[in-house]
């Protein structure tokens, strides 16, 4: 008479392990890259915000923030001078402004492989150019 076996094989329990070890080498390396391409894009999403609130701040003030051609480098004066409630906590932002143009840089920070990855948008009014989103240097994904 043969045994009848209700459980698994070690032989089973071992393939479907490896099957599970695969898969999971092939996936992590795409979420990677993934999950920074989708911070790339915040972070484009809220240059693009910035930018808004600065032309629409220089209709009431004649100049561009911050007025006197400096750059602000904190995200939470950037949000109380120009009446926004952005949070971030991937990149850092500065703001460059002056009477005619102004510049606005995303900055990566953290830890990771794309440490220097920087986003900026840039208006001038003289020239009238106007970029419809902001760029990205080459170690951006």
């Amino acid at each position: 008479m043969r045994k009848i076996s209700r459980g698994f094989t070690l032989y089973e329990l071992l393939v479907v392990v490896i099957i599970i070890a695969i898969t999971a080498a092939l996936a992590l390396p795409n979420f990677g890259g993934m999950k920074e391409r989708s911070l790339g894009r915040e972070a484009k999403a809220q240059l693009k915000l910035i930018a808004g609130a600065d032309k629409s701040d220089h209709m009431d003030s004649g100049s561009f923030y911050p007025y006197d051609g400096s750059t602000v480098a904190s995200l939470s004066a950037i949000n109380s001078n120009l009446s926004l409630s952005l949070t971030n906590t991937s990149f850092d932002y500065s703001v460059t402004g002056g009477q005619n143009s102004f510049s606005n840089l995303a900055d990566r920070k953290g830890s990771g492989s794309y440490l220097d990855c920087q986003y900026s948008l840039s208006y001038n009014i003289s020239n009238a150019t106007n970029p419809e989103d902001p760029t990205a240097n080459s170690s951006c994904p």
